[in-house]
């Protein structure tokens, strides 16, 4: 009977019990759960809503990155299109070429900067001006007036005169040049290789490079370079000459000088500053550059790329007639050296 009593459920106990859990999920949920889900709602609804707002900007960003990408693009079209439109205007004025007063001007490329024929007949034709002036002006208006009537005068006769005339010597050397080289390159050599400077000394020369250029982009190789290049030698080697057989110190360290400089394919102070002083080295030069051009023309040698022929072009060189090329390069040098040396350079020169 104990033992019964023991594990029996009193009725009231079991009630109580009862009550007081579902008082105590009343409560619970009354005032715990409730309030969690109303905060966990509200931060779902915050989290909602800053993911909305970050998709929203995150749309916004890349409309504005393609937006951005969209102008770049069209200003990248429209440079391009004005940096084709200025090519294709200034191709067509190239091949237009040059009008003054709404004249057609025949004019090289390259202008008249290098050039000494058309300045020295401009010279001229302007002290004719200027005498003119000086005869039939009066002295106190011959200061202002003189150089406007020059000037006035002057100007479109270099352009439609002198200048068209010029570009016709050129075109005539330049086609001289192709007719003798298909003829033979050995004779081609020799008058080039002795013409070259004289035709660098009036700015001749710019009728035949233009012609190398071509063959450079046609054929990859360039024979005028091959040809002309050791007349810079000569002239290196006769202001050698000089620098050797003169006593005067001033002119053996100007000679000296040119002669360093045209090694390195600098020839113009060995031309203006010590050979067509003294013109016999000059001469000698000139003979010295043809006979070496004639051996650079017989083994056809010819530049591969452009650039200005010395000491440090010989790579352009290399190739069919490389070792003729530079056999004629220090044939020129030493050969005018020596001439200049023994015949070219006068003692009375050193008292001048």
């Amino acid at each position: 009977m104990q033992v019964q009593e023991l594990v029996g459920i009193v009725p009231w106990n079991f009630i109580a019990t009862i009550c007081n859990l579902f008082i105590q999920v009343y409560l619970i949920k009354r005032f715990l759960f409730k309030p969690i889900n109303e905060m966990l709602e509200k931060r779902k609804a915050k989290a909602d809503a800053q993911i909305q707002d970050a998709v929203k900007a995150k749309e916004e960003a890349q409309a504005m990155k393609a937006e951005y990408e969209k102008n770049m693009q069209e200003a990248k079209n429209r440079a391009n299109d004005i940096v084709m439109t200025a090519q294709k205007t200034a191709a067509i004025q190239s091949e237009e070429g040059l009008r003054f007063l709404g004249i057609q001007l025949s004019m090289p490329k390259q202008g008249y900067g290098s050039a000494i024929i058309p300045i020295i007949f401009i010279i001229w034709f302007m002290s004719v001006i200027e005498h003119f002036c000086t005869k039939h002006i009066h002295p106190a208006a011959r200061n202002i007036v003189t150089p406007l009537v020059e000037l006035v005068i002057t100007v479109p006769v270099s352009f439609l005169v002198f200048g068209p005339i010029f570009s016709a010597l050129q075109a005539a050397i330049g086609n001289g040049y192709t007719a003798l080289y298909n003829l033979s390159p050995v004779v081609t050599g020799i008058v080039l290789g002795a013409a070259w400077q004289i035709l660098v000394v009036f700015g001749l020369h710019w009728g035949i490079v233009p012609l190398g250029q071509v063959n450079l982009a046609m054929y990859g190789r360039n024979t005028i370079n091959a040809v002309t290049g050791p007349s810079n030698w000569a002239q290196a080697g006769s202001a050698m000459g000089v620098a050797l057989r003169t006593k005067n110190p001033d002119v053996k360290e100007t000679a000296m000088s040119a002669a360093i400089t045209g090694i390195f394919s600098i020839t113009e102070p060995a031309i203006y500053g010590v050979n067509l002083k003294y013109k016999k080295p000059f001469y000698i030069a000139v003979v010295a550059g043809g006979i070496a051009g004639g051996i650079a023309g017989a083994g056809n040698a010819a530049a591969l790329a452009g650039g200005p022929v010395g000491i440090l072009s010989f790579p352009l060189f290399i190739g069919e007639g490389f070792i003729y090329f530079v056999i004629g390069m220090f044939a020129a040098f030493f050969g005018s050296m020596i001439g200049t040396y023994l015949f070219g350079y006068d003692a009375a020169n050193d008292k001048a």
